[in-house]
This record gives C-alpha cells, sequence and structure tokens, in this order.
C-alpha cells in the first residue's frame, strides 16, 4: 500500500489532484508531471515545472496554475527531504537541559519514519511505463525513473529485443531508429568477428539504401545515395531537398554495368569517364594510341621521295601491338585539304614508280620505320584523269596515328 503518494492520469482540463498522505511542512508536497518536479516554490514553466497551491479543507488536494493536459502521468508525492532532497537537516534539535515537548518528540520521530516511509515507497517516475520498461537512477533527482525501451527477453533461446520482441537467430535485436553519434571524435559502427567466420553488414527491405551526407559539401552536393531496387544497384547523387540530380552508375544482379548519363563529349573534368563514340574515354585523353601530330619529318628525316626512318615507340604503346597505323598528308599552306596514304607501297598505271609510304613495325626494338615512296598520293582530278601529289610541294606534313 503506497503511503506516501497518489498518482493520476490527467483528463482534459484538469488542474486540481487530491492526495491523502500527511506531511510535516507542506514544502514537503511534491507534485510530478511526466517526470518533471515541483513544489509549491516553483515558478510555472510547463512542462518543466508548474507552479501550484495547496488547499487542506474540506480534503488535501494541490491546485495548478496550469492543466497539464489529457493523458499526462500527475504524481502528487511527498518527500520530507524537500524538493530533490535539498532539505536533509533533523527538523528538531535537541539539546542538554532542555524540556522535551510532545511535539518535538512527535516531529522528530515523524520525520525519520516519512523518511522510511518515502524510501519504502521509492519514488520512480513512472512516465511511459510499459511492459519490458528499465529502471534508471538518475543523481541529479535521488530518484528512480523508468526508461521505456521495452527489453523483451526469451529465456528459451537466450535473446534480447529492445524496443520489441527478439529475433529468431539473433542474439539482440534493435527495434526503431538508431543514432550513433560523437561530437569529440569520430563515430564508428564497428563490425568485428574473432571467429573464421565473415563480419556481415546486411540491409533488408524493398529499396534498401545507404545515403551519405557530407556536411561540408556545397549546396546539392553532399547526397550520394547507392540503393538496390528492383535487381539494380544505383550510384545517384541528390540534392539538399532529396531530389534525384541523376545517375551516375548502375550494377545489375547478372553482373551488368551501365552508366545511363554518361557525358557524349570530353567535360573537361580530369580523370573524369565519358563516351567517344561509343568507346569509353578518360577526359583529357587522346582517342589514339600514338598520336605523331603534324610534322614534317619522321625522327630527323625530311618528307622526301626514297627517304625513310624510324621512331622508337614506347613501351606503353607496343603493349597494344597488334595495332592499325593511319597516316594523312596535307600541305602546310592548305591545311583543310587532308589525304589518306598507303602504308603500302603501290604502284598506279596512270603514275610514275610507287606511291604512299610503306610502314615496318620491329616488335624487338619497337622502331616504327616509314618509307616514303616515289609520289605520297596519286588523286583523280576528274572522271578518268589522274594526277600526283609530290613531296614538299604537294604534301610536305603528316600525321601518324595508331589505334
Amino acid at each position: 500500500m503506497a503511503n506516501t503518494f497518489n498518482e493520476y492520469t490527467a483528463t482534459t482540463g484538469q488542474s486540481e489532484f487530491e492526495y491523502t498522505f500527511p506531511t510535516l511542512n507542506l514544502d514537503h508536497v511534491i507534485v510530478s508531471v511526466d517526470g518533471a518536479d515541483s513544489d509549491q516554490n516553483t515558478a510555472d514553466n510547463p512542462p518543466t515545472a508548474y507552479e501550484f497551491t495547496i488547499t487542506e479543507t474540506p480534503t488535501k488536494k494541490v491546485i495548478l496554475n496550469t492543466a497539464p493536459g489529457s493523458g499526462k502521468l500527475v504524481r502528487v508525492y511527498r518527500n520530507t527531504q524537500g524538493l530533490n532532497n535539498t532539505s536533509a537537516d533533523p527538523l528538531v534539535d535537541f539539546t542538554d537541559g532542555s524540556i522535551l515537548t510532545e511535539s518535538d518528540l512527535d516531529t522528530a520521530v515523524r520525520q525519520a519514519l516519512y523518511i522510511a516511509q518515502e524510501q519504502s515507497d521509492i519514488q520512480i517516475g513512472t512516465a511511459g511505463a510499459a511492459a519490458g520498461s528499465l529502471l534508471a537512477y538518475n543523481a541529479s533527482t535521488s530518484k528512480w525513473e523508468v526508461i521505456p525501451i521495452n527489453l523483451q527477453y526469451d529465456s528459451t533461446n537466450g535473446t534480447f529485443g529492445f524496443g520489441g520482441t527478439p529475433a529468431t537467430g539473433y542474439t539482440y535485436t534493435l527495434h526503431g531508429d538508431t543514432i550513433i553519434k560523437d561530437g569529440t571524435g569520430e563515430a564508428r559502427l564497428v563490425i568485428e568477428n574473432t571467429s573464421t567466420a565473415s563480419a556481415i553488414l546486411e540491409m533488408i527491405a524493398q529499396n534498401p539504401t545507404a545515403i551519405f551526407q557530407d556536411t561540408n559539401g556545397a549546396t546539392d552536393d553532399k547526397h550520394m545515395h547507392i540503393g538496390l531496387e528492383n535487381g539494380i544497384l544505383s550510384f545517384a547523387p541528390y540534392t539538399e531537398a532529396g531530389a534525384l540530380k541523376t545517375i551516375g552508375l548502375q550494377l545489375d544482379t547478372e553482373g551488368g554495368v551501365y552508366t545511363p548519363n554518361i557525358p557524349t563529349t570530353d567535360p573537361s573534368v580530369a580523370n573524369q569517364v565519358f563516351s567517344r563514340n561509343g568507346q569509353l574515354a578518360i577526359s583529357g585523353s587522346s582517342r589514339y594510341i600514338y598520336d605523331s601530330g603534324w610534322v614534317t619529318q619522321w625522327n630527323t628525316t625530311t618528307l622526301a621521295a626514297n627517304a625513310f626512318d624510324a621512331v622508337t615507340m614506347t613501351t606503353a604503346v607496343d603493349g597494344y601491338f597488334p595495332f592499325n597505323i593511319q597516316i594523312w598528308g596535307r600541305l602546310a599552306s592548305s591545311p583543310n585539304e587532308v589525304y589518306p596514304l598507303n602504308t603500302t607501297a603501290v604502284a598506279q598505271s596512270s603514275a610514275t614508280g610507287t606511291v604512299g609510304v610503306q610502314a615496318k613495325y620491329n616488335e624487338s626494338t619497337r622502331d616504327l620505320t616509314l618509307y616514303f615512296q616515289d609520289v605520297p598520293v596519286w588523286h583523280e582530278v576528274t572522271s578518268g584523269v589522274g594526277s600526283t601529289l609530290l613531296w614538299g610541294t604537294g604534301i610536305d606534313e603528316i600525321r601518324v596515328t595508331i589505334t
């Protein structure tokens, strides 16, 4: 039987609450609203403090200036040591030779009796209490308070559920949202298995998503989502408002890789991948394995009939062998008129001698040798009428590319 408190669930507009316990001082009457304690000297500041008055006739009750509200747990209790145990001194101090009165003796005995009763009742704030709640001691108020975490234990399997029922096959099950927060160092979630088995982080939902937020990022450049939906794993940035910006990369469950929004022109961003005519390329890179650019010499030899010389390719170029060699020629003064030059020596019936540039590659030395024929190119001026361009006057620059 409770000797030191009365407890109520407030109704709408209710502000008066009776109590049945005796007190030595009205300052010992404490009102707790959902765990927030006040005495008759407390200023009104709902919901953390409630100002009230006390009447003792015809019944003892507290009258709150502000009604707590429907559903609030109101506890009227006695604490003979005052609010938050701030008045623990004896109410009677006996001295030698003093006269013992009934009142002083009663007060001294009742102070000890009341404190003992209060300890027996144990002041427990039961706001939010439910099956599975835990008790925790609040050092600031010297009271035991309920933590409504809904702890459930399955004795058959030795498993726990925090906030709900335990799950089969798991020692501990957490229900609801959880945050790992550290304001002084790194906030870490470590999954460690000290046995030889795996450490697994598993996300199970209709559309499981991992969200990364860079608090130092620029506006609309802070959020990246990795989500699995309908067998497609997508990597995508989102705006501050949670709107999808684009999808950068997708993987399917069959091993397929997709880049649905890959740029089709060079974005001029170092090392960014883009599509160059259907082939993957890196921004700033050439589409050629080797590109000589427009040159008037091959190595140190000037372009001329029946001349030859070699340029040594790098090991990186050699790694692509066998490769395709393309040679173009032009006259520097007419740079827009470009002719493909044969890479094997050929003879034309309407032209004297051989035509083109013979190319030879030595895999051992990595030398690419070019033999310049009698004329660089033969072309048809009009239907049935051919002509040649000569080295130096018709073609004075070449460009060699390897793909």
